[in-house]
């Protein structure tokens, strides 16, 4: 009786002992899950406001850029229709709404710096609207606009801060719970491993917490399913072994498809071979990046043979000792086309004022950066207000769309076209010299007044021609006014003409 009494005390007391630290273990465990859910519910909450301030800023540029106030403000200067007077006025009140929720929340020096900046951007556009509708009529439309140029390389710049930081801090926010999340999931490991001799007494109890873990797994699973992307968790071979609901949406896979398939199959078979020497490489570190960069179109294979546009994320992991890579897809190709839709003109399909500004700038650094020369074709349509008078805005506008076409047909595939404003094209030619791009100038003038064109009226091109050399660089600016001051010498000297003019105004006619 005293040894049943004392082999019950006795195990009675080691069920207390074990007890205690599986006591800790699971109010630890409980703990550490509420803090990964506060942790997420944080980071939720910190992620509102930026894509608050994100949405606010993609309606400002809208409302400012050259499918906004600024291209109506041109319209309204070239044709002097008061429809345009009235776009842009809607189009100013909209960019100053969306600033004016920017300067509420955003508060940062930094951000608060550039605010101001584009405030008074467009204090200034509002002054030029303002001044070239009380002058209408009273210049021509050339001295018109030189009155009302503004330089919004500033406004554009501090545009990129506030876009730069929005995203940072978004990022930070993800990365901040991430590695919180990681070090309690650390913890609760490292825990775990110093006190199990004494859990093995009490297993039972392990299951029940156990069971607790593996609702929090569940919740992980639906989140990885919950994910607006497509996550692909990779062996190193390039077998998938597991994906979620949103990969199985994109290739158009069902879930018993996706898991084993290699994942050279979901992109194109020219450049699989290609792909599998990057992922060995990749993988033989543990690393993140993004594929590619924004130049640089990715295009994913569905089942079905279709390509599809995306955006990739990777990573590269050691667990268990095994190699792993975690993709995460976004399909872009809505976004892509909403994309081509802001950088093209409207009317003629091709590149608008606001794209040719980014290809310009990234042309001047590739210059900068492989001293090759570049050069910069302003080009007019000789007595197209003659056409558009007598025909009427529909016949000037077809014919906008045929020049256009004319010019697409005629130039190199590397080189970028767009639409200046009004009945001006610009055309950017990289590696071709000040010589070459003259006689360049000249093949398209001179095809062109051999096409038969479907208007009775004599229709020429005068061409402006500048060079951008390694040797003389000039800025975006002084490029831009070195083609436009040739154009207008082509004009003057009777029209029909190419003239190149380099920056010490020299002029070669052909």
């Amino acid at each position: 009786m005293h040894k049943d009494y004392s082999d019950k005390s006795a195990l009675l007391t080691i069920y207390a002992i074990s007890a205690v630290p599986l006591f800790l273990v699971v109010y630890l465990l409980f703990t550490q899950i509420n803090d990964v859910n506060s942790i997420k519910m944080e980071a939720v909450s910190l992620s509102n406001p930026n894509i608050a301030n994100a949405n606010e800023l993609a309606k400002l540029e809208r409302s400012l850029g050259y499918v906004g106030f600024i291209h109506h403000f041109k319209n309204y200067v070239i044709r002097g229709d008061i429809n345009y007077y009235a776009q842009a006025q809607k189009s100013f009140a909209s960019a100053e709404q969306a600033l004016l929720k920017l300067q509420e929340n955003l508060t940062s020096a930094d951000d608060i710096k550039s605010l101001n900046i584009i405030q008074e951007t467009l204090e200034k556009y509002s002054d030029m609207l303002t001044y070239a509708r009380d002058n209408m009529g009273l210049e021509n439309v050339r001295a018109l606009d030189q009155q009302i140029k503004v330089s919004d390389l500033e406004a554009e710049q501090a545009l990129i801060v506030l876009r730069k930081n929005i995203q940072s801090r978004a990022t930070s926010y993800q990365a901040d719970a991430d590695k919180r999340i990681e070090s309690i999931y650390h913890n609760t490991l490292y825990i775990g491993l110093v006190i199990i001799p004494f859990l093995l007494f009490s297993t039972w109890l392990i299951v029940r917490a156990v069971k607790k873990l593996s609702t929090s797994t569940s919740e992980l699973t639906t989140i990885f399913n919950a994910s607006p992307d497509a996550i692909l968790y990779v062996e190193q071979d390039g077998t998938i072994l597991k994906a979620n609901s949103v990969a199985y949406s994109i290739f158009g896979y069902q879930s018993t498809e996706l898991k084993g398939l290699k994942v050279e199959m979901l992109i194109a078979p020219e450049i699989r071979s290609k792909h599998i020497k990057y992922r060995d490489s990749f993988s033989e570190k543990e690393q993140s990046r993004e594929m590619a960069d924004r130049t640089t179109q990715i295009f994913g294979l569905k089942k079905d043979g279709t390509k599809v546009e995306l955006k990739i994320a990777i990573a590269s992991k050691v667990i268990d000792g095994k190699k792993r890579s975690v993709c995460v897809v976004k399909d872009i190709t809505q976004h892509k086309k909403l994309e081509r839709k802001a950088y093209n003109d409207h009317l003629t399909a091709i590149s608008n004022r606001r794209h040719f500004d980014t290809l310009l700038a990234q042309e001047l650094k590739r210059l900068d950066r492989e001293r090759n020369p570049l050069s910069l074709l302003m080009i007019d349509i000789d007595n197209f207000k003659t056409l558009n008078d007598h025909l009427g805005h529909t016949a000037g506008d077809e014919a906008l769309v045929n020049i256009a076409q004319f010019l697409q047909h005629h130039t190199r595939e590397y080189d970028h076209l767009a639409r200046w404003g009004g009945d001006e094209f610009v055309l950017l030619c990289p590696n071709l010299s000040a010589e070459d791009a003259l006689k360049q100038a000249e093949r398209i003038r001179q095809q062109f007044a051999s096409v038969n064109f479907p208007w009775d009226f004599d229709i020429t091109l005068s061409i402006g021609v500048a060079t951008n050399s390694p040797d003389n660089p000039m800025s975006d600016k002084v490029f831009l006014e070195a083609a436009d001051k040739a154009v207008y010498m082509a004009k003057d000297a009777g029209k029909n003409q190419c003239i190149h003019i380099n920056s010490e105004s020299k002029v070669e006619v052909t």
